[in-house]
């Protein structure tokens, strides 16, 4: 999911799409911001999709807080 990313907002001119699934943005935080801050405005039509998991962790381990996992511990989506 992190490559995904970072190849879309890198190379739009290649990538038109991506799909991160359960993207490690914790492992590369700093970078990422940095990337998607000088990446500028999506190019039109540009996709991203993403989504992670219940049993995702945060960079402390810590049980993941997403939309992902907060629907999928309580039952709703």
């Amino acid at each position: 999911g992190l490559a995904a990313t970072v190849a879309l907002l890198r190379r739009p001119d290649v990538f038109g799409a991506a799909a991160a699934f359960s993207p490690a943005f914790w492992f590369a935080r700093d970078s990422v911001e940095a990337l998607v801050a000088a990446a500028g405005p999506p190019r039109p039509g540009a996709r991203l999709w993403m989504t992670s998991g219940a049993g995702e962790r945060d960079a402390r381990g810590a049980p993941g807080t997403g939309p992902t996992a907060r629907a999928a511990s309580t039952g709703s989506a």
